[in-house]
């Protein structure tokens, strides 16, 4: 038993990295393939940006996928994700590597040599450094323990509010059953569970149902817990592309610190995704106006 449920868990694992190679690849052609200016998408920061806008891309391709198997006929089955997965892995790998060694040319024909002589007024910003290393440290703990607050939440039982129930987990059982959606409309009497309702989260579920082989309602409420962490690394990098670390980070503790915000990160509701969505393209849209990604 313990290691049929450590193999599930791995299973999930691989389940939310097959999002984020999935959507690397366009994300590498949409925002850093042919770009010149790719400062703000370096540093440690920038990377995690890539990396959730990489997932969340993964999640709308792998819903569209879901979507067109079903039209097609064709049932759900871990060969057909796992396959559809790897093609998107080689490519994000092609990417990776591609980009690693333009990087590297970049910064071999960037190479400055260093002063290190002492100046004026150099020690007062050594302080003023070590201050701002400090606050940002405590406060990167504060926020671990607040996502860690949120797992313990999130792992601590399946999907039992109401509405995540008929409106969004039931979906992703149904779908994952079924082998497709259009049972779910066609074939059965789920009127209560508001068959307008958009596809994308139970789809996301789906897809962890189909990696891990197997219905687990309390492991599959992990990708809502990532949604919220990924929420507060958004919120760090936007804010980190106007002020130091140590206020970006602050602003992100105080985001991450609200108990909505909290509460979403483990009810199975689509408000915290859609905001996230919503921020994330209101951003790229203010740089395709002002700047011109």
């Amino acid at each position: 038993m313990y290691w049929q449920n450590l193999i599930i868990a791995l299973r999930l694992l691989l389940s939310l990295a097959s999002l984020f190679f999935i959507g690397y690849a366009p994300a590498y052609f949409i925002l850093l393939y042919k770009k010149e200016d790719k400062t703000s998408f370096t540093g440690l920061a920038g990377k995690f940006f890539i990396f959730f806008i990489s997932f969340y891309l993964g999640l709308f391709i792998s819903s569209i996928y879901l979507i067109i198997l079903s039209l097609a006929g064709i049932k759900f089955s871990f060969e057909a994700i796992w396959i559809f997965s790897l093609v998107f892995f080689l490519f994000s790998i092609a990417s990776a590597v591609l980009q690693a060694l333009k990087n590297r040319q970049n910064s071999l024909n960037s190479i400055d040599s260093q002063d290190n002589r002492f100046e004026p007024g150099k020690a007062a910003l050594f302080r003023k450094k070590n201050l701002e290393n400090t606050v940002f440290a405590i406060t990167v703990f504060l926020i671990i323990l607040n996502i860690l607050a949120v797992l313990f939440f999130t792992w601590l039982f399946p999907v039992r509010f109401w509405d995540a129930i008929s409106c969004w987990s039931l979906k992703a059982k149904a779908f994952f059953i079924d082998g497709s959606i259009l049972p779910f409309y066609t074939q059965h009497n789920y009127d209560f569970a508001h068959l307008s309702y958009p596809l994308m989260v139970p789809l996301a579920q789906t897809w962890e149902y189909l990696w891990m082989g197997a219905l687990n309602e309390t492991l599959v409420k992990t990708i809502f817990a990532l949604f919220y962490i990924s929420l507060i690394f958004i919120i760090y990098y936007l804010f980190r592309q106007s002020s130091g670390k140590a206020y970006s980070a602050i602003a992100a503790f105080i985001l991450s610190g609200l108990p909505i915000i909290m509460d979403h990160g483990y009810i199975e509701y689509t408000n915290l995704v859609f905001s996230i969505i919503l921020l994330a393209g209101a951003y790229f849209l203010k740089l395709s106006v002002f700047e011109q990604i």
